[in-house]
């Protein structure tokens, strides 16, 4: 017994100071001084009420609300395939869902749906593409000018206005009649035109009256009718660099046909 420094003895029984031994092992004093490698709750509560058991939260695993009311083990429907893009989860009227495209014409109020505007179209009305379509060309077509006879508006009586664009390239000096080819006219709103020079410059139609003496430089368009019009060149309109090359005469008119 080398490790035991001092024996005690009293009423015969034998008595070994612990303190008094060698190599004596280091007892922690508090419990942050061990290894916390079961995961037990390290801040301080004042109470666990507030903590579900093992057992309650392997109960709550498998309970859900539904419809406000709490149920353990429900069942849920899915579908049975991945579907394709585009599609969409659709009832199978058996629970199980079921993957498909989507009937969108079926879905589409037609009774509101127009193929024309007018004064007496509604708010709940809703035009189709090819109304729009329509549309959209009909404005546009009040600012295009072509050779082609085309709508552009309405006339104070309700018909409707056409545009037309004829195209001159040959003069005669002095008063001449043409015929300019539109059939059906009913009656003519407009006419004028613009005329290009040799030089590049342009001369708009209808002219003022020049003032004596320039007569000779005078070009016009009168007297129009449903089959003709008159024109007059002066003498200066077809010689040197204002020689008159090319003229557009815009006719715009209703027509007996509508």
């Amino acid at each position: 017994m080398s490790n035991i420094k001092k024996i005690r003895t009293t009423e015969g029984d034998l008595s070994i100071d612990y303190n008094s031994l060698d190599n004596l092992p280091t007892i922690p004093s508090k419990v942050s001084d061990l290894t916390n490698d079961s995961g037990f709750i390290t801040k301080s509560v004042s109470s666990l009420d507030n903590y579900y058991t093992k057992t309650e939260v392997d109960e709550k695993k498998v309970e859900v609300t539904l419809n406000g009311a709490s149920v353990s083990s429900p069942s849920f429907y899915a579908p049975t395939t991945a579907g394709t893009s585009g599609q969409v989860l659709k009832s199978s009227g058996n629970g199980a869902p079921v993957w498909g495209s989507v009937d969108i014409d079926a879905k589409e109020d037609k009774s509101n749906k127009v193929t024309s505007l007018s004064s007496s179209s509604r708010d709940t009305q809703y035009p189709s593409a090819k109304c729009v379509y329509n549309y959209v060309n009909e404005i546009n077509d009040k600012f295009n000018y072509t050779q082609e006879e085309q709508r552009i508006g309405t006339w104070i009586d309700g018909k409707p206005i056409y545009r037309k664009i004829i195209t001159k390239t040959s003069f005669t000096v002095g008063e001449t009649t043409n015929t300019h080819g539109i059939s059906n006219i009913d009656f003519i709103v407009n006419v004028r035109g613009v005329g290009i020079r040799t030089n590049g410059e342009q001369e708009f139609l209808p002219t003022i009256v020049p003032p004596s003496g320039m007569q000779s430089y005078q070009m016009s368009v009168y007297d129009v009718t449903k089959t003709q019009y008159r024109m007059y060149m002066g003498s200066n309109t077809q010689t040197g660099n204002q020689k008159l090359v090319t003229l557009y005469l815009i006719f715009e008119y209703t027509k007996t046909t509508d």
